[in-house]
């Protein structure tokens, strides 16, 4: 009830009482204990971060810019860090903060992390040993690779290369790309933002089809081919249902993974 945030924007679980929150207001990286109800700061003073940071350091006396949003994978956190073009990590047990993947100049180059470079990353979703990149400015999917060190691209080839096209990844393209989830081994779904769509990529096909969204702004809610949205944003998977933040109309969108079911959602569905 004490606790006071700027702007929140992604959320990750941390085990079963553990929520973490990427407050890009607050250029911090909190922890929501759900059982006791306390709120702390994991990473970051509370001022921006300005100058190009290199190496490892102690996460609450680092400036950070604008986390967007979180994946956790065992001990780590990776932070899409969107205000320097950057995925960053933080260790749970030590508190050490890093550059993890990008140089910090924007672009959409692939390759070694710390060659490759981001454009205003704004969501991540873990498959394995691949961390996927919603990067926005380029409306963009990237792919890292963890286990290998490296970046890929899997939509989009230029800073200014965007529309809405469906089809093989690499003939695809998007239009500031938001939000990203997993779907299960093979399956990513992502917010189109500014095409208003909600799509699905196939990994194993190789291919990105439009599942919500007429690509027209609006809020009309009635099936998949009619229903509008405008600028989704978040993106979560709960049982057999993609909540979708339709951003602009103030709702969450309850989509059927069979496509079948599309309604503004009830908590106690």
């Amino acid at each position: 009830a004490e606790a006071r945030f700027s702007a929140p924007q992604g959320l990750a679980f941390l085990g079963e009482d553990g929520l973490l929150v990427a407050d890009p207001g607050s250029h911090t990286v909190r922890h929501l204990d759900l059982a006791t109800g306390e709120v702390r700061t994991l990473a970051g003073t509370g001022r921006i971060g300005l100058a190009r940071t290199l190496g490892e350091h102690d996460g609450l006396h680092l400036d950070l810019r604008s986390p967007w949003d979180l994946a956790v994978r065992d001990d780590q956190v990776f932070i899409a860090m969107a205000g320097s073009h950057q995925i960053w990590r933080l260790g749970l047990s030590d508190g050490k903060i890093s550059p993890y993947a990008g140089s910090g100049r924007e672009g959409i180059a692939t390759g070694p992390l710390m060659d490759a470079t981001f454009s205003q990353p704004s969501g991540l979703a873990l498959i394995g040993d691949d961390l996927y990149v919603a990067d926005a400015e380029a409306s963009a999917i990237r792919r890292i690779r963890l286990d290998q060190g490296l970046v890929e691209n899997l939509i989009g080839e230029g800073l200014f290369e965007f529309g809405d096209r469906d089809g093989e990844l690499a003939q695809a393209r998007l239009q500031h790309v938001s939000g990203i989830a997993a779907l299960g081994p093979d399956r990513l779904a992502i917010t189109d933002a500014y095409n208003h769509k909600v799509k699905l990529i196939d990994i194993a096909a190789g291919t990105v089809t439009t599942i919500l969204g007429t690509g027209r702004p609006g809020r009309h809610l009635d099936g998949r081919a009619e229903t509008e949205l405008n600028e989704p944003g978040g993106l979560a998977l709960i049982g057999s249902r993609i909540l979708v933040a339709d951003t602009n109309n103030h709702r969450i969108v309850s989509l059927g993974l069979d496509g079948a079911r599309i309604s503004a959602w009830i908590p106690s569905e």
